[in-house]
């Protein structure tokens, strides 16, 4: 299945920050739990940047703590893994 969206891979949250700085992005999917930056941090440096898009957590831990972790941090949304297209699908149209 797609989407419709292209999409650009990071290995942690410095290395989506450089992505980020060298391409349009339409919306970050992010793992929060990343080495040396995670998406918490992540998301934190996207909005100090003056960055509007989406940004969707992804988590392995389901408990609402976590989910309103990602919302301070300045999340959009938070998914709990495993996370399928039509998840995402619905994510987008909220």
């Amino acid at each position: 299945g797609s989407l419709g969206y292209q999409c650009k891979t990071a290995n942690d949250g410095v290395d989506a920050l450089n992505v980020l700085s060298k391409n349009h992005i339409d919306i970050v999917l992010s793992d929060v739990n990343m080495p040396n930056m995670d998406g918490y941090r992540l998301t934190q440096r996207i909005r100090q940047l003056g960055l509007t898009l989406p940004v969707i957590g992804v988590t392995a831990n389901a408990l609402a703590e976590e989910k309103q972790r990602c919302l301070e941090s300045g999340m959009d949304s938070c998914l709990s893994k495993p996370v399928t297209l039509d998840v995402i699908k619905q994510t987008l149209t909220l």
